[in-house]
């Protein structure tokens, strides 16, 4: 975010001395022209949006109107819009960055789970909430009804074999 500021302050600072070189070239005779650190703070506050036409029409009136045009929209217009694409990238770049740190804990949640059946039922390490609803509801029908309904569940044999021996 810094980086991306300093950015924009460069290429600003950039825009604001080459058009005060050229305003304190063509239009040294007007008040706030005379020097060139003058120049750049006029042409600061004009972008601010306090100018007045008439403050750089004194030497030519119609050179100076479209210089201070041409001024306000590249310092102004392109300079803001520049800024904006550099904020956008950033937020993007930052959001890809959180859904990926998202994606890896979810992963690592998931490395850690046990997906073992006879880990889950015999020594009880719990499933998400639908999950648990679902073996809650078919692990009595299991232990009732047999092997072959284990099996059907995709069960392992051995899965299947150790929770007929559990005590009912």
């Amino acid at each position: 975010m810094v980086k991306d500021l300093t950015t924009f302050t460069v290429m600003f600072a950039f825009v604001i001395i080459g058009f005060a070189s050229a305003f304190n070239v063509w239009f040294h005779v007007s008040p706030g022209f005379e020097t060139l650190p003058e120049s750049m703070l006029t042409l600061f506050t004009f972008s601010l949006g306090e100018f007045k036409f008439d403050d750089v029409a004194v030497s030519s009136p119609l050179f100076g109107q479209v210089a201070l045009v041409i001024f306000l929209f590249i310092g102004t217009i392109m300079l803001l819009n520049l800024l904006i694409a550099i904020l956008s990238y950033t937020f993007d770049h930052v959001q890809q960055k959180s859904y990926d740190e998202y994606r890896l804990g979810k992963a690592k949640i998931f490395a850690n789970m046990s997906w073992d059946e006879a880990d889950i039922f015999i020594k009880g390490v719990p499933l998400p909430a639908a999950l648990n609803l679902f073996r809650v509801i078919t692990f009595p029908l299991g232990l009732v009804l047999g092997e072959k309904v284990g099996r059907s569940y995709g069960w392992s044999k051995e899965t299947a074999k150790a929770l007929h021996r559990l005590p009912t």
